[in-house]
This record gives structure tokens, sequence and C-alpha cells, in this order.
């Protein structure tokens, strides 16, 4: 971390992430512009990131570890209908189509993760499309 005085403390929020998929368009140079968009979180195996019918507020992108989507259907089963790998988005689908979350998305194993607001993710879409 850089402390001199007329710099303010930044994390290394960059450090050690591989720059695959939208991460590729995250850089030392364009830091400053999205610290206060972004959060480095860690969750346990099991843990529920994402819960079914919630509202769309951030994106998350693994970093490490891996997620699973899961739906529950109208017959009360459940149904993996997707799995989420490093340098993938999760919870990008209700962030272009609006509405709630459709799925539940869980760590199949600890997993690290970028959570960006909305408005990030938009802003790196239009930059990124694909």
């Amino acid at each position: 971390m850089n402390t001199s005085p007329d710099q303010s403390p930044q994390p290394d929020l960059f450090k050690d992430i591989p720059r695959i998929g939208l991460l590729t368009l995250l850089n030392d140079s364009n830091f400053p512009k999205y610290t206060q968009q972004i959060e480095r979180i860690y969750i346990a195996k099991d843990a529920v990131l994402i819960h079914q019918d919630d509202p769309a507020a951030y994106v998350y992108i693994v970093i490490s570890g891996q997620l699973q989507a899961v739906m529950t259907l109208k017959n009360g089963k459940e149904a993996v209908v997707g799995t989420i790998n490093p340098g993938e988005p999760a919870g990008e689908m209700q962030i272009f189509t609006g509405g709630q979350r459709n799925t539940r998305v869980n760590a199949v194993c600890e997993t690290e993760l970028l959570k960006l607001k909305k408005e990030l993710f938009e802003e790196l879409a239009v930059q990124s499309p694909r």
C-alpha cells in the first residue's frame, strides 16, 4: 500500500486476480475509478451467495473456487442449472433483464469473488460486449 500524505491508502484489490473475462478490464490504472464499487469477498463451501427471488443489485465475479446455480421448480424439486468458474460472473442475467433472481447460487467449495455494484457491471459490459 502507498500512504503518502496526499494519497489515501488503497487496498491491493487486484493483486493475484487472474485477468480473464470481464476482469481483463480491471487494472491498476483504472482502480481509483472503481474502488468504491468493488468489494473482494470470500464465502465458505455450501454458503448461499444469492437467494432465489432476491432483487438484483450486485454481480459477482469468481476469482477462485466454484459456484453452482440451483433453481427450485414448481414441484418443489431443485435442479442445478449451471456452474460458475473463475473469471465468470454470477447474477448478471437479472442486471440485463431486470427483476428478481431466478436461481439460488451457492459455493461448491471455498470461493473468492469480486462483488460489483450493478452500475459498474453495466459499464464494463458496454466496454466488453460479447
